[in-house]
């Protein structure tokens, strides 16, 4: 049996997923901070 790399392409694009989660998070908490 061979290993399928859909899997690992899906867990980089829930990985990348997650980042661009954490940078939009950051982002805005800053934002908020500047307008206070």
């Amino acid at each position: 049996m061979e290993e399928k790399p859909e899997k690992y392409e899906w867990k980089m694009r829930y990985t990348a997923v997650l980042i661009a989660n954490a940078i939009y998070i950051i982002a805005f908490y800053f934002i908020m901070k500047s307008f206070a």
